[in-house]
């Protein structure tokens, strides 16, 4: 029983750690292909350039950069269908991250558009806000769409982001094909003020969003 307790407390240090000393790096340095990645940090043991691809975003084409990005992930043993949770090993998650200009701020406009319809409604509440919204610090802000945990599009710093799994390096049927783990723990967003987290937009934030778009807060143009 003690000797259980032991392995279990060690797992659980392990993952406390491996959380707390994740390597976040500046990739928009490598070359003028990932000049885009700039202010964005990863938690990844290999980012490659793909291609150019034009892509649709919220109804229009649009041309965007195309990286494969690889994380490792801490999970437990398996043999065949058996479990061994008091066994971990590390594997790869591969994912493809889509990032792109938005020149001409549609994609901005056009998500600031839907909040502004969702705060308007007299019966909207937190929840409703979980797949739209505004994640601010300090004047700086993220737009998201989709879920908070795995959304499917985020603005930030007049760049688009979509992220797609693509696989793991070995079949895991215990593990969900998302990109939960990628959003939560593997990437991390930053201006010249510092780091902006992705938080979920609350209800209470409403009057606050309203004069911000009053003030012309979300006409401020990049550098500027």
């Amino acid at each position: 029983m003690r000797l259980s307790r032991l392995i279990l407390l060690l797992l659980l240090l392990g993952i406390i750690c491996g959380n707390a000393f994740a390597d976040f790096k500046d990739y928009s340095k490598t070359s003028k292909d990932y000049a885009i990645l700039k202010g964005i940090r990863l938690d990844a043991s290999d980012v490659v350039f793909v291609e150019k691809r034009t892509v649709e975003v919220l109804g229009k084409k649009v041309e965007a950069s195309v990286f494969e990005v690889k994380t490792t992930e801490t999970v437990s043993f398996m043999d065949g269908l058996q479990p061994y949770p008091n066994v971990m090993k590390d594997i790869d998650l591969y994912y493809e991250l889509i990032v792109g200009e938005d020149k001409n701020r549609s994609v901005h406009d056009k998500v600031i558009d839907e909040i502004r319809s969702l705060l308007l409604d007299p019966k909207v509440t937190s929840k409703d806000l979980k797949s739209t919204g505004i994640s601010v610090k300090d004047g700086s802000y993220i737009l998201y769409r989709g879920h908070i945990n795995a959304p499917d599009l985020i603005w930030f710093d007049e760049r688009f982001f979509h992220v797609r799994f693509k696989r793991f390096s070995e079949r895991r049927r215990d593990r969900a094909a998302t990109t939960e783990t990628f959003w939560q723990r593997k990437i991390r967003l930053y201006n010249d003020d510092g780091r902006v987290p992705i938080n979920q937009m609350r209800i209470e934030f409403k009057e606050a969003f309203f004069k911000m778009l009053k003030e012309g807060k979300f006409k401020k143009e990049r550098g500027t």
